[in-house]
């Protein structure tokens, strides 16, 4: 086989077939070719191979120069583009590397300064390997790399000392998360009321932020910010000012409500808001001169998808004198069954109406189907306790005997002195039975008698 087509071949090797079938110069040719076809990886592991077979290895390294070049290139590219996106990468390389791989990434990262200098986790990295090298730290970090050096320092690695200066004079501008706080807290505590003006009232996390704001005495002043927040989207907008109010006081945080929601007006409100829906029950409640019915029907009346939204929320919000308005009375886009079948609400337009409703004819937490099975229970408990002895039952009706059915009449056509026999009236299907007796014939005159009054004797008599 060619040695171009070879070399292309060997990469494709698991190193543990090259090393246990082929032996370490054919494990060495599989590491420098992998590593030549991109993975660079693969020259940590060459060295290591030739610090334990440098006999078998120095051949191999020797008559082939160009694929070791091409591993070098690839490990520059690595680098370059590390330094500009993920530098912890670049930090495992550099604590990795060793022999001719550091020789060069220190080739590599020599003219590459300020780059180093921007990313503080490559920086550190290289002050651990060789304490020699000149670290210059800038004089007014970023905000990255501020992040950078708190996640270092929270990562538990040594923090040489220049990287640690810098991030204690500027820890108030660290991004306001739960971590850098409680490295804030514990490193430099008078500077964390300036870290929690930073927080982000948004984060997904805010949560948590507020609990360890509680829990370390900082409560007072992130609930500050909330409430100015509530009060400035109030002044602007009163539904979108509601609304935060409502969020945040749902999520435990005691707020008062801003002056300008408490006026008794519905300027501004979402009347298909739940949050609209209970601040009006308020004011009504203290006396403001609004009609909730009214309300509705004017709701309903200008959009009907509206009011379906406002009716369901004026329900649960503990409205008990109003009524579906009649404009939604057999609304088309409702089916009938989708309707709450105590207040009439369309349960579609917020999911959990029946855990909500406050009406007796649906008790909390459950269903149509629930009730009709209850009942059926409640039915069946009330027949069980009933006692049969204790009941007047009519008598049952005595069965007729078989032998004392008469006997069909003969047809109206049969003369009156004709004998009725067998051949000449026959029985009707429907009242002959199999126990009627024949009569006899030596006596005639029994045969002529009219059926009504001489009835058939039974067999045996």
């Amino acid at each position: 086989m060619a040695r171009k087509h070879r070399e292309a071949v060997i990469s494709e090797i698991p190193p543990v077939t090259a090393g246990a079938l082929l032996g370490p110069d054919a494990l060495c040719r599989h590491f420098l070719a992998s590593a030549a076809a991109g993975r660079y990886l693969d020259l940590f592991h060459l060295w290591e191979l030739f610090k334990l077979f440098p006999d078998e290895c120095k051949p191999v390294l020797a008559s082939r120069q160009k694929a070791q070049e091409k591993a070098r290139k690839k490990m520059q590219t690595a680098t370059h583009l590390g330094l500009l996106g993920s530098a912890e990468r670049v930090a495992s390389d550099i604590d990795r590397a060793a022999g001719l791989p550091w020789r060069w990434l220190q080739e590599i990262l020599e003219p590459m300064g300020p780059a180093i200098r921007q990313r503080p986790v490559v920086l550190a990295a290289m002050l651990r390997k060789d304490p020699s090298f000149e670290a210059n730290v800038p004089e007014d970090p970023s905000d990255r790399w501020l992040a950078e050096a708190a996640a270092l320092r929270e990562s538990g690695q040594d923090v040489p000392e220049p990287i640690d200066t810098l991030l204690g004079r500027f820890a108030d501008r660290l991004p306001a998360t739960l971590a850098t706080l409680s490295m804030t807290h514990d490193q430099y505590p008078d500077r964390v009321p300036a870290l929690i003006d930073r927080v982000d009232l948004a984060a997904n996390d805010i949560a948590a932020v507020l609990a360890w704001a509680r829990d370390h005495g900082h409560g007072e002043q992130l609930v500050g910010r909330i409430a100015e927040e509530v009060r400035s989207a109030a002044a602007e907008n009163r539904a979108e000012g509601l609304a935060r109010w409502k969020s945040w006081t749902s999520r435990g945080v005691e707020l008062e409500m801003p002056e300008s929601l408490r006026v008794p007006t519905l300027e501004g409100l979402d009347l298909g808001r739940p949050e609209s829906a209970d601040l009006i029950k308020a004011m009504v409640d203290d006396g403001a001169d609004l009609v909730p019915q009214e309300i509705l029907d004017g709701v309903a009346g200008d959009n009907r998808m509206l009011g379906e939204k406002a009716y369901e929320a004026f329900v649960c919000a503990g409205f008990t004198d109003i009524h579906l308005p009649l404009v939604l009375e057999g609304n088309p886009m409702v089916r009938p069954e989708t309707r709450c079948p105590a207040c009439q609400a369309w349960t579609w337009v917020r999911p959990g109406h029946e855990s909500r409703c406050p009406h007796d004819g649906m008790p909390l937490g459950s269903n149509p189907d629930q009730q009709a099975a209850e009942a059926v229970e409640a039915v069946d408990a009330a027949v069980s306790t009933i006692d049969p002895a204790g009941l007047q039952l009519d008598p049952p009706m005595p069965k007729p005997e078989v032998g004392e059915r008469p006997s069909a009449p003969p047809p109206p056509s049969a003369p009156v002195d004709a004998p009725t026999t067998n051949d000449a009236v026959p029985a009707a299907p429907e009242q002959a039975t199999p126990e009627q007796g024949q009569p006899e014939q030596g006596q005639p005159e029994q045969a002529q008698a009219p059926a009504e009054q001489q009835p058939a004797a039974p067999e045996g008599s």
